[in-house]
């Protein structure tokens, strides 16, 4: 069951609980823009720090997974997962920050990208956690990099990186994009073979998410 009061809760909540990482955050902070800039890949493409608001949908699962972690209430729903310790792996990780918040936090976490980022996975302490051989995953996070996929070719790209379906799957969507495979998730037909659920989040509704449970 999804929890409604998680979903209304403010934009700024959820980045508050990112920002307390103050140490983390300013050696982040001090490298990205001059690391991006150097980046072969990134310096001519996407350039997107971890705390500007196109990625708030980390901010909101990575709260999410830390209370569930720790046994909070305030959690987007309950899954039997999360009564043991889980392995996170963020498929698209980009500069691998998620990655490096979670570990913080004391969840573990991995990562995998395209595009290898050694200075910037060097920075945050994540080079031997990215791209590289993974543990059972429990939870799978896809986070703007979904709209690359059709939904069969989804599910087959998260299998062959984890070695198998994961517990939860969860990925997302710009609503304001119209990205070439997006379109195909809401099929109708499509919505009922994986039984997707969709949040759209009461404060800040640029994104959806999309949410996938193993039966």
């Amino acid at each position: 069951m999804i929890n409604e009061d998680f979903i209304k809760t403010s934009l700024e909540y959820f980045l508050n609980n990112v920002l307390q990482h103050s140490k983390i955050i300013k050696k982040y902070e001090d490298g990205f823009e001059k690391m991006s800039l150097s980046h072969p890949v990134y310096r001519n493409n996407w350039r997107v720090g971890f705390l500007d608001k196109h990625r708030y949908m980390n901010w909101i699962l990575y709260t999410f997974l830390k209370n569930a972690k720790n046994k909070k209430h305030n959690v987007l729903f309950n899954h039997d997962i999360f009564n043991k310790d889980f392995i996170v792996y963020d498929i698209g990780c980009y500069d691998s920050f998620f990655v490096s918040l979670l570990r913080e936090s004391g969840i573990e976490a991995y990562g995998y990208d395209d595009n290898d980022w050694d200075e910037m996975f060097t920075l945050l302490n994540t080079k031997e956690y990215v791209n590289t051989d993974l543990p059972n995953v429990d939870v799978c996070v896809v986070l703007n990099y979904a709209h690359n996929f059709t939904p069969e070719s989804l599910f087959s790209f998260v299998e062959e990186k984890c070695s198998k379906l994961p517990a939860v799957l969860f990925f997302d969507f710009d609503k304001s994009v119209s990205h070439i495979h997006q379109h195909l998730y809401y099929k109708t037909e499509v919505m009922e073979k994986y039984d997707f659920k969709v949040i759209n989040f009461t404060d800040h509704d640029e994104r959806e998410l999309f949410i996938w449970q193993k039966k």
